[in-house]
């Protein structure tokens, strides 16, 4: 909706400052000359918009010009109510931080978005931890985590998978939580890497500060990331026969694999399926406790 898209201008310009057309036009998914009728819209109607001309030139909004609170929705303060899991801002020291913050800003909500908020807390609960105790060390977060606000260089000595202990000299552009795992990814020589925190032996904050790069996108970066490591895993395809009653249980039960498919079951209610784990080993410890109630029809060993 075209008044959804003004507001969302608005809020941009309030929180990024000084956007041009077609940065605009990239991010609401509209064409450039759209992003034009909609600043003319916004003129009209009396919003300072300002408009600068040239290389360096952009749409912004006078610095004194705020969006009150009522332009939230009824669907943002719900979202806003979700909070970030309590363990996240625990490792990071602002669980406390995070409590004081929320407990400004449903002072500063009017009653009507403080009793959606209240609703839906009342309603949802965020939690990303897992059944299995946690393993992950999390001993140089908080160091980092300065290091990353600060904009400076730190020296990590890192483990790798295969044991071996390395120094790198870090430039760090971002920390990411993935279930009670976190990473950092930083910069190094030009090319940015991810650690895993847990494998990071030592750090040294250098008093160097660096300068972050202007078009780094954790978030993207880090869909990517992601991307590129699934590739990367190793493949370990497995097919078996199983009774009908226990393929429906199979994906509940299968741990580091993906179900790639199941054929309909035959008259004697044995069906084909067929797994793919990252290594046998996986694949051992998953199968064999299903029992009888499986046959492994590939791979031979």
């Amino acid at each position: 909706m075209r008044a959804d898209r003004l507001v969302s201008i608005l809020l941009w310009l309030q929180v990024h400052g000084k956007t041009s057309t077609d940065d605009l036009a990239r991010r609401l998914e509209v064409s450039p000359r759209t992003i034009l009728r909609d600043m003319d819209a916004l003129t009209i109607s009396g919003i300072p918009v300002v408009a600068r001309r040239g290389r360096l030139g952009g749409w912004s909004l006078p610095e004194e010009y705020r969006l009150g609170r009522k332009w939230l929705s009824t669907a943002e303060v719900r979202a806003l109510a979700v909070l970030t899991p309590a363990h996240v801002l625990a490792d990071l020291g602002i669980a406390g931080t995070a409590d004081a913050a929320w407990l400004k800003l449903m002072a500063a909500l009017p009653p009507v978005h403080r009793n959606e908020a209240t609703f839906v807390q009342d309603r949802i609960h965020v939690d990303t931890s897992t059944w299995r105790p946690r393993h992950e060390s999390t001993a140089w977060l908080l160091e980092l985590k300065e290091a990353l606000f600060t904009d400076r260089r730190v020296n990590v000595a890192y483990r790798r998978s295969g044991g071996e202990c390395v120094v790198r000299t870090v430039a760090p552009l971002g920390l990411v939580a993935k279930g009670h795992a976190w990473y950092l990814a930083g910069d190094v020589d030009g090319q940015v890497r991810t650690y895993r925190i847990s494998r990071i032996q030592s750090v040294e904050v250098l008093p160097e500060r660096f300068e972050r790069p202007a078009d780094f996108n954790l978030r993207e970066f880090w869909e990517a990331s992601k991307v590129s490591l699934e590739q990367g895993l190793p493949r370990y395809p497995v097919t078996l026969r199983v009774r009908e009653r226990t393929a429906a249980t199979l994906p509940g039960g299968l741990r580091w694999a993906r179900l790639e498919g199941v054929d309909p079951a035959g008259p004697d209610g044995w069906c084909r399926v067929r797994i793919l784990f990252e290594t046998r080993d996986d694949a051992c410890s998953s199968i064999l406790r299903f029992g009888d109630r499986v046959e492994v029809l590939s791979p031979d060993e």
